[in-house]
């Protein structure tokens, strides 16, 4: 079989595009974060594809996730989980910031705070001087970005 049509092939080129190529729309979130391939899957699209094979729980419904987000595509930090369990398990910035983001996806400003522990949405704006009002208005005083 051409290592091409293996039915995980895509998630390895995929994710080696959001580590190395910084023309990617999601290198931000991962190569400019550090978030690496491990040396063994890097060029070698078919030992990462066998890895895949060897993990429990491959099925419907189910996509390729990191364990912990702060660390790459490498042995034990790889799994198949649901997008529920996905959604549990990403990413909260907690920087001190100014409350608001672009969105990429919705092409606009959102306003987002971290208000005990939560993100909390307060709107989506079509300028960033409209965000950053808004931003102003419902600071909840500990500075928390989150989205």
């Amino acid at each position: 079989m051409n290592i091409a049509d293996h039915r995980h092939y895509w998630r390895w080129a995929a994710a080696k595009g959001r580590c190395y190529n910084k023309n990617n729309k999601r290198y931000k979130n991962y190569g400019a974060r550090g978030i690496t391939m491990a040396e063994e899957f890097l060029n070698d699209s078919r030992a990462f594809c066998e890895y895949l094979d060897s993990l429990p729980g491959f099925g419907p419904g189910k996509t390729m996730d990191r364990t912990d987000n702060d660390k790459g595509y490498e042995r034990g930090n790889l799994r198949w989980a649901t997008p529920a369990e996905q959604r549990g398990n990403r990413r909260t910035i907690k920087r001190y910031g100014k409350g608001y983001y672009w969105d990429e996806k919705g092409q606009r400003y959102q306003v987002t705070w971290c208000i005990n522990g939560k993100g909390v949405y307060f709107g989506r704006f079509k300028t960033e001087a409209e965000a950053r009002k808004r931003a102003a208005e419902t600071c909840p005083g500990n500075y928390l970005f989150s989205y």
